[in-house]
């Protein structure tokens, strides 16, 4: 089998079909790979995945903000804005924690 035949038989319809009992293990194992991939690909586009993610990340950054409000306000409610700050720092990097509180944090 001449080696141009071997590679349009990768990306047809015809990789389906391919022997690779008599093939060299390398040639095997990219067929099984080139199987996994375009299996992977039509699953992917025939269960409309992108919109599905793209949703998924637009609905949990549309829940973040009413989270972090709510959490700024019942923290400020009960008085704990010394913790509250402390634990932003902790979590964030400093710098993004002084441009989110007024007056930036008082470390001491």
């Amino acid at each position: 089998m001449k080696i141009a035949s071997k590679i349009t038989d990768l990306f047809t319809d015809r990789i389906w079909t391919l022997d690779t009992g008599g093939s060299g293990r390398v040639y095997a194992e990219l067929v099984r790979i080139v199987k996994l991939i375009r299996i992977t690909f039509k699953t992917f586009m025939e269960n409309r995945m992108g919109f599905q993610c793209v949703s998924l990340s637009y609905f949990i950054t549309l829940a973040l903000v009413p989270f972090i409000a709510f959490a700024f306000a019942v923290t400020g409610g009960l008085g704990l804005e010394n913790q509250r700050g402390q634990i932003l720092e902790s979590v964030f990097h400093l710098s993004v924690v002084e441009g989110i509180l007024p007056g930036g944090l008082a470390l001491e």
